[in-house]
């Protein structure tokens, strides 16, 4: 049952006022000028007169028992401190780039373990006191979109005690070009290390991924250095096609996952794609690691 439907307007100029004020059973909030994702879920909250809160994000669609499914879930799982979701793959009719980082993101969630410590916040259900308690979403990463993690370790204290509920699925609509997808993993990257050196290592932000994820983060680094060694060094280049092989042993799930949802020709691309995307990650690590060591001797 849903009691009151909240819409925040973060300053939009893409005609969404007009659009809401014509639901009668929406509620509109207008923020004064674009503040962000956390100061606008935390004023959703703060006009909120429900004891339990969904966020949803503006690119994602509901199926029609999401809420229910969530509510639910806090009547059986009364330990449980927030529930979440995960995407579904109907994506198919999107940009490449776009239908490959959601069935990316899709792959990785149907392999992680259902206890967590955080959540994605693109689905999000809490009691409102629980989220008083924690004191709301971070204005400091909401431009980075790692705010629902630093807001997850505030509300579970770093113990498992929210929820991922695989049987929840929303599809997600959010468009990527590769520039952007690209831009979207450094951020997230940036403000994670971000978040290890606030807490001072309390908070491992990214331990929910899985262990082949974890892999991906230095493997290209080595493919790299191997390949720039055989034609400078003349290091073997059978070192390069090793490491190759390793990577698509590594990733060889999802490669499968990707043929199963869109074929061989898709999945092709895919691969090119995830080495070139796991190269960069290599590089916004090694950015991110540089920088908090220079900005702590400054400290």
């Amino acid at each position: 049952p849903v009691s009151e439907i909240i819409v925040v307007d973060d300053n939009s100029s893409d005609g969404t006022k007009e659009k809401i004020r014509g639901c009668n059973i929406v509620r509109l909030i207008q923020n004064e000028k674009n503040y962000g994702a956390s100061y606008s879920r935390n004023n959703g909250v703060r006009n909120s007169s429900s004891e339990f809160i969904v966020f949803v994000d503006s690119d994602v669609i509901l199926q029609p028992d999401a809420i229910s499914k969530a509510v639910n879930f806090f009547d059986k799982c009364p330990d449980i401190l927030g529930v979440g979701a995960i995407y579904s793959d109907n994506t198919g009719h999107m940009n490449f780039v776009s239908d490959y980082k959601n069935l990316d993101i899709v792959y990785r969630c149907l392999k992680v373990d259902t206890r967590a410590k955080y959540l994605a916040s693109f689905f999000l259900g809490i009691k409102k006191e629980t989220f008083i308690k924690a004191g709301g979403f971070s204005t400091e990463f909401s431009a980075s979109s790692v705010e629902d993690v630093e807001f997850g370790y505030k509300v579970t204290k770093g113990q498992k005690l929210m929820y991922v509920n695989k049987d929840i699925m929303v599809d997600h609509l959010k468009t990527y070009t590769l520039y952007d997808m690209l831009r979207v993993d450094f951020r997230r990257i940036y403000n994670l290390f971000k978040i290890i050196k606030k807490s001072k290592g309390k908070y491992k932000a990214g331990e929910n991924a899985p262990l082949n994820y974890f892999i991906n983060l230095f493997l290209p680094g080595f493919i790299v250095i191997s390949l720039f060694g055989s034609v400078v060094f003349q290091i073997p280049l059978l070192i390069f096609f090793i490491l190759m092989i390793f990577f698509i042993i590594n990733n060889f799930g999802f490669i499968l996952f990707l043929a199963d949802k869109r074929g061989i020709g898709f999945t092709i691309k895919s691969i090119i794609v995830l080495l070139i995307e796991y190269i960069a990650v290599n590089v916004f690590i090694l950015i991110a690691v540089l920088d908090n060591i220079i900005l702590g001797k400054k400290a």
